[in-house]
């Protein structure tokens, strides 16, 4: 709803970390704690994605909403630093 009444691009980490295993958005998965689409090298590509994915959007001059519910402050630190001089966690 925030992005839909601010004109902001969303990417989530639901739907890229999905579709990077060839799932749709929708498809549930129950996978053990950094199992299967939740392991340390999935999420890693996830992360990455994320980030060209935003990039690619504030490139065009186009406000971009990251949003992932359990990134690390490793992964927040490495691509947001690089993606864009204002940086709002939420918490």
């Amino acid at each position: 709803a925030l992005a839909h009444r601010t004109g902001l691009e969303v990417v989530s980490s639901d739907e890229v970390r999905k579709r990077l295993q060839g799932l749709s958005p929708l498809d549930r998965r129950l996978e053990s704690f950094e199992g299967g689409i939740y392991s340390t090298q999935v999420s890693r590509l996830t992360y990455d994605e994320m980030f060209r994915q935003a990039r690619e959007f504030l490139a065009s001059g186009r406000s971009v909403l990251i949003f992932s519910a359990s990134v690390t402050l490793q992964y927040r630190t490495s691509g947001l630093s690089e993606t864009s001089p204002v940086i709002c966690p939420y918490k």
